[in-house]
């Protein structure tokens, strides 16, 4: 690798913790960092096939039902590495009955306040001078309505409100939060649209990039602002939807 590139975007020596890291946008994420030189550590409810464990330092497939059980994680693996200093709350979930209360109760435990628990707990263990990136993935629905879906809208929405609060609450502990808003990703999540070629068509109609992104599209973003080339960026949205949200009328 260039040396300049390597300085600027190279991430060896640091330590990634990747929640939501089985599939999807997580897993490409945990790859990429990887990759780039990051020691990389997977949780996620999934369990992996055997031969994906080798892309990882660890994975555990857990439930978090609590902060204490998270903090418990968080704390084995500063003993291991010495000091953490990426996380990337890549854990989300929709559901086909979006519009019921309890259905809001479950995104928002998985969208929103997953995030928050593992946020908090990274905040529990970095002093200075160490310094940390949080990362969390949010979506362009964070910033339109979309029919039908309120709980994962609203639960985006949320998420990147906690992002820029705790962007300044975590200043004093160098710790940067940063957001990445994916527009329509080729994912398990969004498979029923993009087969369906009426919605995969009007969902094309509304990007400047006339293709659908793929969680690779992704990992650039996570790479910048994990590494140091972003060392003065907090509190912001990169969004990385092929156009979408520019292209208005």
């Amino acid at each position: 690798m260039n040396k300049y590139i390597e300085d600027r975007f190279g991430l060896d020596g640091k330590t990634a913790i990747v929640v939501g890291a089985s599939r999807g946008i997580g897993r490409a994420i945990s790859e990429g960092l990887s990759k780039a030189g990051a020691d990389v550590y997977g949780f996620a409810r999934s369990k992996l096939k055997e031969k994906d464990h080798k892309k990882f330092m660890q994975y555990k497939s857990i439930n978090f039902n609590s902060q204490k059980d998270m903090m418990n994680e968080f704390n084995l693996i500063k003993k291991q590495s010495h000091n953490i200093d990426i996380l990337v709350n890549a854990a989300g979930i929709t559901i086909n009955d979006a519009q019921s209360k309890e259905s809001i109760k479950e995104i928002f435990e998985t969208n929103l306040f997953l995030a928050y628990d593992s946020s908090v707990c990274l905040s529990r263990l970095i002093e200075k001078p160490n310094k940390a990136s949080i990362i969390n993935i949010t979506s362009i629905a964070a910033y339109f309505g979309f029919p039908n879906n309120p709980s994962y809208v609203s639960s985006k929405s949320a998420l990147a409100g906690l992002t820029r609060s705790l962007a300044y609450d975590f200043a004093k502990k160098n710790i940067r939060v940063n957001s990445i808003a994916p527009g329509y990703i080729n994912t398990a999540m969004t498979e029923k649209s993009f087969k369906d070629d009426v919605k995969n068509k009007n969902r094309l109609s509304r990007m400047l990039i006339n293709r659908w992104g793929g969680v690779d599209d992704i990992v650039g973003a996570a790479i910048f602002l994990a590494s140091n080339s972003s060392s003065y960026i907090t509190g912001t949205d990169i969004i990385v939807d092929g156009g979408w949200k520019v292209k208005g009328l």
